[in-house]
């Protein structure tokens, strides 16, 4: 502080209170509220017995705190109270990936897996089948979920599913998902090497089994008890007693159906194919693509005498053989020709009924012979492709219906996006399957359409 400037102190009047300001040198100075005469050691009437009447800067301060905090503590009782605070979202464990919410299934969000082995019917309500697959189902975001499940063959809603199977369902070479109905338990085989079983009724999993390898074929004896045969891809044959949970090894039983069954060629699938020699029967392998059907595939015998048809090969189920080709003067339009059960040729005739569109001159890939009637995809020029039904014994022409959604494309090695991968038919159905996700229904005694299941996006 510099010493040359002058100081002054203040006293307060004993008489009013009023603050008196001395300088330095001055004892004693006079009070302009009330003009009394104010000394400089007078006690101050403010300070209660303190200190002298001198007012301290700090507690000036001090009072100018406590009066702050009091205006504070005024204010704050005047706010609303404030929200709850909310708790944290629960934060993932490093390792540890929480379960997210299961993925609904927004209606045309489910696709059907037509490369799978399927479907399987199954008893149901109201006179028909119920269906059992392998489909797909978007989870929303960025992927599609894998799973098997049941669907009511009366409305075509869900019934019950698998929890998710595995992602790579269908990219194992010359393997693909099945499944087998064995009693009231469903045995499913999702190309993977591990086997689920689960109850018809509820979809509730009964059992799971680890194998050595993943099953290329299933199939069950034609008596009603709980065993299921498998074909694994390590060469090695298995039976499971799905009662005991015991499995034995079993080379392939007589029971097991003599369809081609496998995707690409095998061994096992050339002798069923009619070779016994092991190598692949090239008609049954590259012509003939309905591998979901009962009915057996063989090399065309040669064409009887006089028959105009270019034979390629024959579907033979039970005494009954159909034979499927071309017609050999142009156009080449598709064409068949029935044996009866004498083995002489029973009918033979073109297969379009329409002429006033023109079709592809090819042998068709996908038929089935199934209950007495023969079934059969054919391909149009510029249209959907065609499923008609014969009776196979005559070949009387039953219906002949359009597959919605099912144009082929020139020049496309499977037919392109949407066009038929096989068929199953039933006594009272046909299942029709198709590319980019689509199960087509049609009723067996006319083709009426009953419905899809998923759709033709993927």
């Amino acid at each position: 502080m510099n010493e040359n400037l002058p100081t002054t102190t203040v006293v307060s009047c004993a008489k009013c209170g009023t603050p008196v300001r001395l300088k330095e040198g001055d004892s004693e100075g006079r009070c302009e509220a009330c003009n009394s005469l104010v000394a400089r050691n007078a006690r101050s009437p403010a300070t209660r017995g303190g200190s002298p009447g001198v007012l301290q800067p700090v507690a000036l301060a001090g009072a100018f705190l406590i009066f702050a905090a009091g205006v504070g503590a005024w204010a704050f009782g005047r706010t609303a109270t404030p929200p709850a605070v909310l708790p944290e979202a629960p934060q993932p464990r490093r390792g540890v990936v929480l379960p997210s919410a299961p993925a609904s299934e927004p209606v045309g969000e489910l696709a059907w897996v037509p490369e799978a082995r399927g479907p399987l019917l199954t008893p149901g309500g109201g006179g028909v089948e119920n269906i059992f697959g392998f489909f797909r189902v978007w989870n929303g975001r960025s992927a599609w979920t894998s799973f098997a499940g049941a669907f009511s063959g009366q409305d075509l809603k869900p019934l019950w599913r698998s929890e998710p199977l595995d992602p790579w369902l269908v990219r194992r070479a010359g393997i693909v998902p099945e499944a087998v109905l064995v009693g009231k338990r469903i045995v499913v085989a999702d190309a993977t090497a591990t086997l689920r079983v689960y109850l018809l009724a509820s979809g509730e999993k009964d059992a799971t089994y680890q194998l050595s390898a993943a099953p290329t074929e299933l199939c069950k004896p034609p008596d009603p008890s709980a065993k299921v045969w498998l074909a694994l891809s390590d060469a090695k044959d298995v039976a499971i007693d799905l009662d005991t949970g015991k499995s034995l090894p079993q080379a392939r039983p007589a029971f097991c159906p003599t369809a081609l069954r496998a995707v690409l060629p095998s061994p096992r699938a050339s002798r069923q194919a009619g070779r016994d020699d092991g190598s692949a029967a090239p008609v049954c392998q590259d012509e003939f693509r309905n591998l979901f059907g009962h009915a057996s595939c063989a090399p065309a015998p040669r064409s009887p005498a006089g028959k105009a048809i270019e034979a390629s090969y024959v579907l033979r189920d039970g005494d009954l053989s159909v034979v499927l080709g071309v017609d050999s003067e142009s156009p080449h339009v598709p064409a068949a020709f029935g044996y009866g059960t004498s083995g002489t040729v029973a009918w033979q005739k073109a297969l379009p009924l329409d002429a006033t569109t023109k079709t592809r001159e090819e042998v068709p890939g996908m038929a089935e012979v199934s209950g007495g009637v023969f079934y059969v995809v054919y391909d149009k020029l510029y249209f959907d492709s065609r499923l008609a039904a014969f009776d196979a014994k005559t070949g009387e022409s039953l219906w002949d219906v359009p597959v919605p959604g099912s144009l082929p494309r020139p020049g496309s090695s499977d037919g392109g996006r949407g066009a038929v991968r096989g068929i199953v038919a039933s006594g009272s159905r046909v299942y029709v399957t198709r590319a980019g996700g689509a199960l087509d229904i049609f009723e067996a005694k006319n083709g009426a359409t009953v419905g899809t299941l998923g759709n033709q996006k993927m």
